[in-house]
C-alpha cells in the first residue's frame, strides 16, 4: 500500500474510530473529551513513521527504509488529517465548555495549542508543490525540521501530563497507554538523534527526492 492509497486508508480508519466514539457514546461533554483523546492518538502513528523516516533511511537502509520514504509526504498529509478530526472534536467540546480553547488553558498550553495549528497548516500547505515552490530549499526544509520537532514536543508533553493525570487518578490503564506513547516518542527522537551522529561521523548526507512531505 502505498502513498494516496495509504492516504485513504489511514484517513478511513481515523474517520471510524472518530465516528464509532460518536454513535457509541451520548451527545455530551464526557463523550466528546473522549473523543479528543481518540483522534489525537490516532495521529500518533502517521506522525511517527514520517518523523523517523529519514531516521530510519540512513541507519537501515533497504526496503523498510524505501517504503517509509516514498510514503512520507502521504503519512504526514494522513496525521494532518487526523488532526483536523481532532480540531472539529475539540470545537464540538467547546460548544459544551467554551474554556477548553481559551480560559481553562495556561499560557504555554495556548502557545503549544495554537502554534501547533499553525505549524501543522503550514506543514500541509507546503507539502504540495503549489506553495512549496515559492519557498527555496533551504527554507522549505528548515520550517519542516523545526515544525516537526515542535509537534514532537506538543505531542511528548500532552502525553506525560497525561501520564502524570492517570497515575494520581489511579486509571491504570490510560496510564500505560500514555506512557507507552511517551516512550514511542522518546524512541523516534534518539532514533534520528543516532542517525545525526551517523551521518556526522561518516561524513554522509541523507540524500532524498525533491519531493515536499512532512516530515523531511
Amino acid at each position: 500500500m502505498r502513498r494516496w492509497t495509504l492516504f485513504w486508508a489511514l484517513a478511513a480508519v481515523m474517520t471510524v474510530v472518530a465516528l464509532w466514539g460518536l454513535v457509541a457514546g451520548a451527545a455530551d461533554e464526557e463523550t466528546a473529551r473522549l473523543l479528543v483523546r481518540w483522534t489525537i492518538r490516532a495521529c500518533v502513528v502517521p506522525f511517527l513513521l514520517a518523523f523517523v523516516a529519514a531516521a530510519v533511511g540512513t541507519l537501515w537502509p533497504g526496503g523498510t527504509a524505501d517504503w517509509l520514504l516514498d510514503n512520507r509526504k502521504h503519512l504526514g498529509l494522513a496525521f494532518a488529517y487526523g488532526f483536523a478530526l481532532n480540531m472539529m472534536t475539540i470545537v464540538w467540546l467547546a460548544s459544551f465548555n467554551l474554556g477548553v480553547i481559551w480560559s481553562g488553558l495556561s499560557l504555554l498550553d495556548r502557545v503549544e495549542s495554537y502554534g501547533g495549528l499553525a505549524v501543522v497548516v503550514a506543514l500541509t500547505l507546503t507539502s504540495f508543490d503549489r506553495f512549496s515552490k515559492r519557498m527555496s530549499p533551504g527554507a522549505w526544509r528548515l520550517l519542516h525540521t523545526l515544525g516537526m520537532y515542535g509537534l514532537w514536543w506538543v505531542f511528548f508533553r500532552t502525553n506525560w501530563l497525561y501520564s502524570l493525570s492517570a497515575v494520581r487518578l489511579g486509571l491504570m490503564a490510560e496510564r500505560w497507554l500514555y506512557l507507552s506513547i511517551t516512550l514511542l516518542l522518546i524512541g523516534s527522537l534518539l532514533l534520528r538523534l543516532t542517525a545525526f551522529i551517523a551521518r556526522r561521523r561518516h561524513g554522509a548526507t541523507l540524500v532524498l527526492p525533491r519531493e515536499p512531505s512532512l516530515g523531511r
